[in-house]
């Protein structure tokens, strides 16, 4: 144990000294005299006082050292994309197979100090190699090495061995995030790295339900690498039959391109789409060169609940926008008092609603009984958007919303600032950003500055942060919009207000303005 203080020590015996001299003096003669045992009594006491008052105010610190001595865990990464198996057929018999890597490195994940994931977009932990199945359709390097840094933040990591045909399809340069990683980057090059001719369809975009009777978009990105300029045609397919056909010009070589398709949704269920470019000769696979999704059509148009905490020009701009809105049927309830609504009770039904819209709800005469009403709603598979302005009671949300929300109340603070709409790198390629000039992000800065509270939000796990603040010109990490969809809930937080504003913008500023509108439709 080690006893340090924030002064010297040489002048806290001086003090002690000092101490012992007033005390002597103190007591050196009494009126009337009190004989020397209670002298020799008293002046203990005080000297003991005195002195114990010194050695605090000389800051004393008590420390000890304890070593602790834990083995580093070494982390497997292993690339579970089809190209793995690509590269098999290349290596042919030059070299061993993706089976026979994996059987080699099995009896080193079977050490209690090795962690093994498997990896595409995202990292999943493999117990057993031999279960990992080469079918994911990107591979991510860049972010399988932070995910696998993260989840391994409460051991020392060794090394991490990285299992990969070197050709990633998405995320940043593995190379800038291997120089900065915390342990060595140990690679085991499985193929043949060196680019390969191939058209794929990396993305499509479209909404995951429609209506009857309306336009749905549908976004293709495109994707050329080893092929001179050429035309292709791009086909969208429902259920196998064509809905359209486009003759488009190739991108570059290792560059990408988007097309952009729109059918009428007509008959209500699940229609299958699917998207296919034209097969080249000399590509090294098309198994990529068609991609589906699925598509649920309504027959009837969204039944959206607005409740809101206080009227306020947010509130009013909401209900402009979704009155206008030919695919919604808007029912509002806006809070005058505890329990009471300008508009009438509480629906009784709230099964009947596709989204919930709170707007500054709960607010500071929120109904308590109302609100767990709303946040069971929620809890049973209604989809929310919460929407936080000055009306907001953040003790309530944080008591009750926070396991309903993408985001939690991690320290209140009454404050606000006008802070930028700055949208982040996931939301260029998220279908609520399907919008015009969506990689336009100047365009926001352009707006009037919203207003957010300055409270401490943390993301929940699983959430996706599509735009944080922006002020003075400064991109911050705080989120400010938050889209989240787990177990079967789905749930969305706009942590600013004052985009009524937008709505009121000079003629130069309306095409800005307008993608506002396009996004809240979107979401």
């Amino acid at each position: 144990m080690n006893l340090t203080f924030g002064h010297s020590p040489a002048l806290l015996v001086l003090s002690v000294i000092a101490a012992a001299a007033v005390t002597w003096w103190t007591y050196r003669t009494t009126v009337p005299d009190i004989g020397a045992a209670r002298k020799w009594m008293l002046g203990a006491l005080r000297f003991t006082a005195l002195a114990l008052v010194v050695f605090m105010l000389f800051e004393p610190l008590f420390s000890r050292d304890r070593t602790v001595t834990e083995d580093p865990v070494l982390g497997l990464l292993v690339d579970a994309s089809e190209s793995m198996l690509l590269a098999d057929s290349l290596v042919g018999d030059a070299g061993p197979a993706s089976d026979e890597l994996l059987a080699s490195l099995s009896s080193l994940s079977a050490s209690r100090s090795v962690r093994a994931f498997s990896f595409g977009a995202d990292i999943s932990e493999a117990d057993d190699l031999s279960s990992i199945r080469f079918d994911r359709n990107t591979t991510n390097l860049s972010d399988a090495l932070l995910q696998l840094r993260d989840r391994l933040a409460d051991r020392p990591l060794g090394a991490v061995v990285l299992l990969s045909d070197g050709l990633h399809n998405t995320g940043a340069n593995p190379i800038h995030v291997a120089e900065r990683f915390p342990a060595p980057v140990i690679g085991v090059v499985h193929g043949d790295t060196t680019a390969r001719r191939d058209i794929r369809i990396v993305q499509v975009l479209t909404n995951e339900i429609a209506y009857s009777g309306t336009s749905v978009p549908v976004r293709v990105r495109l994707r050329n690498d080893g092929f001179e300029p050429r035309t292709v045609t791009v086909s969208l397919l429902s259920d196998g039959d064509v809905l359209e056909n486009q003759s488009v010009p190739l991108p570059p070589d290792g560059s990408e391109s988007t097309v952009d398709f729109a059918f009428e949704a007509n008959e209500p269920g699940s229609r299958s789409m699917s998207v296919a470019v034209t097969r080249l000769e000399g590509e090294v696979t098309w198994r990529n060169n068609t991609a589906g999704t699925s598509i649920q059509v309504l027959d009837q148009k969204k039944s959206i609940l607005l409740v809101a905490g206080a009227p306020s020009p947010d509130v009013a701009a909401l209900v402009r926008l979704l009155e206008a809105d030919e695919n919604a049927d808007l029912t509002t309830r806006i809070q005058s008092g505890p329990g009471r609504y300008l508009e009438g009770g509480m629906p009784a039904d709230l099964s009947e609603y596709d989204l919930l819209l709170l707007v500054g709800y709960p607010g500071q005469v929120n109904d308590p009984a109302d609100s767990r009403r709303l946040a069971d709603a929620v809890g049973e598979g209604l989809p929310v958007l919460f929407v936080q302005d000055r009306a907001t009671d953040l003790r309530a949300v944080q008591r009750e919303w926070t396991s309903h929300l993408p985001v939690g109340v991690r320290v209140i603070r009454a404050t606000y600032t006008n802070t930028a709409f700055a949208p982040t790198r996931e939301s260029g390629d998220h279908a609520i950003f399907d919008i015009e000039d969506r990689r336009d992000a100047a365009g926001w800065t352009r707006l009037p500055p919203l207003s957010a509270n300055e409270s401490r939000w943390e993301v929940v796990p699983g959430a996706t942060v599509l735009a944080t603040r922006r002020i003075r010109g400064i991109t911050l990490d705080d989120p400010l919009f938050v889209v989240s969809r787990r177990a079967g809930q789905r749930s969305a937080a706009l942590l600013a207000h004052g985009f009524w504003r937008w709505n009121n913008v000079p003629d130069d500023l309306e095409p800005d303005a307008a993608r506002w509108n396009q996004l809240l439709q979107n979401t």
